[in-house]
């Protein structure tokens, strides 16, 4: 599977892929993003405003650390997210803010 680079970041291209995300077991609401391919993360986290619409359930609370600072209190999500032909079920960590730019779902 290979990925695109995104041209159209002001720093250097990334690579990303375009995502599916949906609630378990759900026909009805899901949510396609263009999402960062980074190999070297611990965690995938997505837009709160994202969980909310489509009313993924949250089933933990956890601490996470970034690369630098202290480490801060998230929610656990579960949710289904599908790159390409590759579904996957996955727990989705998310942060409280709500400050995402250019974003396509009320």
């Amino acid at each position: 599977w290979t990925y695109d680079y995104d041209s159209t970041y002001l720093g250097p291209a990334l690579p990303v892929v375009k995502i599916t995300v949906q609630r378990i077991g759900a026909n009805d609401e899901a949510v396609t993003l263009i999402a960062l391919v980074d190999s070297g993360a611990d965690a995938t986290i997505l837009p709160l405003r994202v969980l909310k619409h489509i009313n993924a359930p949250r089933v933990d609370r956890r601490r996470l650390r970034g690369a630098y600072g202290p480490s801060v209190e998230v929610n656990l999500h579960e949710v289904s997210i599908q790159l390409g032909p590759f579904k996957i079920r996955e727990s989705i960590r998310s942060g409280g803010s709500t400050k995402y730019r250019n974003c396509p779902w009320p």
